[in-house]
């Protein structure tokens, strides 16, 4: 039995395009801190996790989810 074909994900195109896809609630805040705090730790990640710019980390999370969250809305 051979596998199925899959095609590249770059070609597969979206069942609908995405100005027709319904709205996405706002997050609630629980899950906002949370996807700020995961966003945050990947910056510092990506840093090496060098102390002193948590607050940075944070911050830029924050607008980064923020602006994201109502881009959705």
């Amino acid at each position: 039995m051979t596998p199925p074909i899959v095609e590249h994900p770059e070609k597969i195109q979206p069942a609908l395009p995405v100005h027709a896809l319904p709205p996405v609630a706002a997050p609630g805040e629980a899950q906002r801190q949370a996807m700020i705090a995961e966003a945050a730790y990947y910056r510092a990640q990506k840093r090496g996790f060098v102390a002193g710019e948590e607050l940075a980390d944070w911050l830029e999370a924050e607008k980064e989810i923020d602006a994201l969250t109502r881009a959705a809305v």
